[in-house]
């Protein structure tokens, strides 16, 4: 399945996952991609949004 990986409520890239992959698994697989490193060496995660075979959002 993919999902939309999406930083400050706004799309940046996808990723292909299983389907039962927890929050961990989509985090560590997104936090591999060099467009998501670009947007997250300028701040703090303040917040996760992770909703399964949907979208992994993180607020900065």
């Amino acid at each position: 399945m993919t999902i939309a990986v999406q930083i400050n409520g706004r799309t940046r890239t996808t990723l292909k996952l299983a389907i039962e992959a927890s929050e961990a698994e989509a985090t560590a697989q997104a936090m591999q991609s060099a467009i998501v490193q670009r947007y997250l060496k300028d701040g703090d995660i303040r917040r996760v949004v992770y909703v399964p075979g949907q979208v992994l959002n993180w607020v900065i």
